[in-house]
């Protein structure tokens, strides 16, 4: 990520993609990461429950994120930083969470759906065609070995 003090960034579509994320959101969904049987990953499955606001940050190079989510009535409380990094050419997200981990995903764009990535998280994002829905699964890789689902949810436009 750029720390260099050259000439400043300048906006771009690069950037203005970033506006589909922007809104209030409300979710609903099943979370499965807690007591995961490997081998039937979505029997234990408990309800998902969030509330989401999305904002520019001043100068819109950057999305502020905040996510207040209920799984299985454990709150999970997430601030995520999102935009592009014009001198990799990529998009990126940090996150960080109520119960004291740190996220670092590199995103990718295809027409209405995002990507999230990393080493043992990844999601996938589809917007509706009029960009009021969401529809999110997520996988994580609690080992070495297959991906497992996560959650599945899906999001609302409430504003």
């Amino acid at each position: 990520m750029g720390d260099n003090y050259g000439p400043p960034p300048v906006r771009g579509p690069a950037h203005e993609r970033l506006g589909v994320f922007v809104g209030k959101w409300h979710a609903e969904g099943k979370s499965f990461g807690n007591n995961q049987d490997p081998n039937a990953p979505r029997a234990a499955a408990e309800p998902w429950v969030s509330d989401e606001v999305t904002e520019w940050h001043p100068g819109k190079f950057f999305l502020v994120q905040r996510e207040d989510a209920k799984t299985g009535g454990a709150p999970l409380v997430t601030h995520a930083l999102i935009g592009y990094d014009q001198e990799r050419g990529e998009y990126f997200a940090h996150a960080v969470e109520n119960h004291g981990f740190y996220r670092r995903y590199t995103m990718r764009v295809e027409g209405r759906v995002w990507t999230l990535h990393s080493s043992t998280e990844r999601a996938r994002i589809e917007f509706s065609e009029d960009g009021t829905r969401q529809t999110v699964s997520w996988e994580w890789r609690p080992r070495d070995d297959a991906w497992l689902p996560l959650c599945e949810r899906t999001n609302v436009r409430v504003g």
